[in-house]
C-alpha cells in the first residue's frame, strides 16, 4: 500500500511523465492481483518508452503470464519488424509462446540457442527438456535441465510451468501389414512425468490433448495432400462426445469435419472426401 502510495504521488500528470514510476506501479498491481491496474501501468511505461527494453519486456511478461499469447505474439512481430532484433529475454518468449501454441519444431529452433546459455530462465529450461526429451528423443540432456529447472523455479511455479509444457508424441507403425500406435512410447512418457510430479487429472488430460493434436495433424496432412475440403470420421473413440468435440474445433480450421452416424463404429473405420 504504502509502494503504491508513493508511485502515484510521482505520476505528475504532466505531457511528458516518467514510464519507470507506470513499470513500477505496474508489478505493484500485479502483485496484489489487480491485472487490469498492472496491464494499464505496464502499457503506459512501454508506449512513453518503446525503445527501452525492461518495459518492453514488462508488458511481455505480463502478457505471457495472464495467458495473453496472441498479444504477446503481436508485440513481439512488432518489435521484431521495427528494431530487427529480439533481446534474449524476449527470443525466450517467443519460443514459449510457439510451444503454447503447438508449433513444437519452430520453438525448439528458436529456443535451442539457449542450450549452451546461462540466460535461459527455469520456465525455458523445463520447455527445452520436454523438447529434448519427447521431440528430440535426447534422454540424458533432458533431465538434466528438469533438475536445472527444479532449482530455478519455486515448487509452485514449476509444477505451474510443468502442467503447461509437458505432452506427448505419437507415432504410429506398420508390422504385418497393420498400423498401430507407439503404445510402448506413450507409456514410456507417461511415466516419466509421472515421476516429475504430473497429477493423475493432469496426465491424462495431457494424454487427451496430445492424442486430438496428432488426429488434427493427420487429417490436415490428409487434407494437403489429398486437396479435400470435407473429412468424415467415425470409430469406437469417437463415441466420447467431448473427445469428438475437441477434435472438431481443432480440425475445422482449414475445412469441415463431420461425424455420420450412418457408418458403422468399428475401431478403425475413417473416411475422406468430398462430399456432403
Amino acid at each position: 500500500e504504502k509502494a503504491e502510495r508513493v508511485l502515484r504521488s510521482q505520476l505528475c500528470g504532466c505531457e511528458k511523465e516518467d514510464p519507470a514510476v507506470h513499470y513500477n506501479l505496474g508489478l505493484v498491481y500485479f502483485k496484489k492481483g489487480e491485472l487490469e491496474k498492472a496491464e494499464y501501468h505496464f502499457y503506459k511505461a512501454y508506449l512513453l518508452s518503446p525503445e527501452e527494453a525492461l518495459f518492453r519486456e514488462g508488458v511481455l511478461s505480463f502478457l505471457w503470464e495472464t495467458g495473453k499469447y496472441e498479444d504477446a505474439e503481436v508485440l513481439l512481430e512488432e518489435t521484431e519488424s521495427l528494431r530487427g532484433v529480439l533481446t534474449s529475454r524476449e527470443k525466450m518468449l517467443k519460443g514459449k509462446i510457439k510451444f503454447i501454441k503447438g508449433e513444437k519444431e519452430e520453438a525448439f529452433r528458436i529456443l535451442k540457442e539457449f542450450l549452451d546459455s546461462r540466460e535461459r530462465d527455469g520456465e525455458t529450461s523445463l520447455i527445452l527438456a520436454s523438447l529434448l526429451k519427447n521431440l528430440k528423443n535426447q534422454k540424458e540432456p533432458s533431465e538434466a535441465l528438469l533438475l536445472e529447472a527444479k532449482r530455478k523455479l519455486s515448487a509452485e511455479q514449476f509444477e505451474k510451468v510443468l502442467k503447461k509444457v509437458f505432452f506427448f508424441i505419437y507415432k504410429v507403425f506398420k508390422k504385418n501389414n497393420k498400423t498401430s500406435l507407439d503404445y510402448l512410447m506413450i507409456i514410456r512418457s507417461a511415466m516419466s512425468f509421472k515421476l516429475a510430479g504430473i497429477d493423475d487429472l493432469t496426465l491424462s488430460y495431457g494424454i487427451i490433448e496430445s492424442f486430438v493434436e496428432f488426429l488434427a495433424n493427420e487429417i490436415e496432412s490428409v487434407r494437403e495432400n489429398f486437396n479435400i475440403d470435407l473429412v468424415v470420421a467415425s470409430g469406437s473413440m469417437l463415441e466420447n462426445k467431448k473427445l469428438f468435440a475437441k477434435l472438431s474445433v481443432e480440425s475445422s480450421i482449414n475445412g469441415s469435419l463431420y461425424f455420420n452416424n450412418q457408418l458403422l463404429v468399428d475401431e478403425a473405420n475413417i473416411t475422406y472426401g468430398d462430399y456432403c
